[in-house]
């Protein structure tokens, strides 16, 4: 429910309630108060911003802080225990907890940040509006955060806990974000961010970190903006044989400027370039890595494919191709012939390649 702000209230919070017209009313010194961060958002949607305000008093440094929403001269949400702060086992005088942002979705995608602090859009079915984010923020954790998007629900009028991001870094270089996952489930989806306890979130968050990367958590891994395009773009220079544009758009997905040196690929390719919602798009991908011979970011990528579709048959096409150009002709000899019993078992041996049989015969009569 939507509270009108009162004299209590509005003693703690009127340096931030300033340009509101009944703040003069009580002549309260700025002074007495602190204000940590000030954020603007149209978060209900009705055309005009709510402010977002952390603040704490002054003559209580070690209080933490409270998260309010105001909304027409009134708090729409007080959350006194979202910013609850986390002692931190890497650095004893250091703090861990939530950092509050402002975040925009639009119709099929919605942006995450991750633990750098950069901003990224992905791919996911979201409506046009301002969202509310809590991220991880965690001392000595360069690895993954997590991002908690809070959206308004007309019929309750309060800012509900909607969706949940696990976003994972490369930490091994560059410290460029590697994935985003959606979280399926979680006990804190559709928690109100009024009762939100941010000291029991955040250890319940690590909990389901641990879950997820062991298997016992289910997310779905979803696609930045910038990489589809990106995919779209190399291919459509692919079809038109414009090798320039080709290949400057395919450097475009490699870390490290392509060096393995500076980049590994084992680092990264697999974790960021296979979907498991969408195999034909990282096979095709992996595909087009060996046309413009990025012959390890292939089979590195082709590799993951089989493994979890062992029955998607031009993969194993694509990794033969990929093992001949670097001369490893035992291994695409392998992969060549389960391509060969795959297209017979599915009664496409018609589409086989001709290069494939004369390969095989040549590598046999060795």
């Amino acid at each position: 429910m939507m509270r009108k702000i009162g004299l209590g209230a509005l003693f703690l919070y009127l340096p931030l309630l300033s340009n509101f017209s009944q703040a003069s009313n009580f002549g309260v010194s700025l002074a007495e108060l602190n204000v940590i961060k000030t954020l603007h958002a149209d978060l209900t949607g009705d055309g005009q911003d709510e402010a977002i305000l952390v603040v704490r008093k002054k003559s209580a440094k070690d209080e933490q802080p409270t998260l309010l929403i105001i909304n027409n001269d009134k708090i729409l949400v007080e959350a006194p225990q979202a910013l609850r702060p986390v002692k931190n086992d890497y650095s004893p005088a250091s703090f861990d907890g939530f950092e509050v942002s402002v975040i925009a979705s639009y119709s099929g995608t919605t942006s995450v940040i991750d633990v750098q602090g950069e901003t990224t859009e992905i791919i996911y079915p979201s409506t046009t509006r301002k969202q509310l984010m809590l991220r991880t923020v965690e001392e000595g954790n360069s690895g993954y955060n997590f991002n908690l998007q809070f959206a308004y629900d007309s019929a309750t009028n309060s800012i509900l806990l909607q969706d949940i991001f696990l976003n994972t870094n490369n930490a091994f270089c560059e410290q460029s974000l590697k994935s985003v996952h959606a979280v399926q489930e979680s006990a804190l989806l559709g928690n109100s961010l009024q009762f939100f306890d941010g000291y029991n979130a955040f250890q319940e968050l690590k909990d389901l970190h641990q879950k997820l990367m062991t298997g016992n958590a289910q997310s779905i891994k979803l696609m930045p903006q910038d990489i589809s395009i990106s995919f779209d773009r190399a291919l459509a220079a692919y079809n038109a044989k414009d090798k320039k544009r080709f290949e400057q758009t395919m450097a475009t997905f490699l870390e490290g400027g392509g060096s393995n040196e500076i980049c590994v690929a084992d680092s990264y390719i697999a974790d960021k370039y296979y979907f498991p919602s969408a195999p034909r798009w990282s096979n095709d991908l992996g595909f087009l890595f060996e046309q413009a011979g990025y012959f390890s970011e292939a089979i590195i990528l082709l590799n993951e494919v089989i493994t979890k579709q062992p029955k998607r048959a031009v993969a194993y096409l694509n990794l033969a191709d990929s093992y001949w150009a670097v001369d490893n002709t035992d291994q695409a000899l392998i992969m060549y012939e389960k391509y060969l019993a795959l297209m017979s078992n599915q009664g496409k041996i018609s589409k086989v390649p001709k290069r494939v049989i004369e390969r095989i015969n040549t590598q046999q009569n060795l």
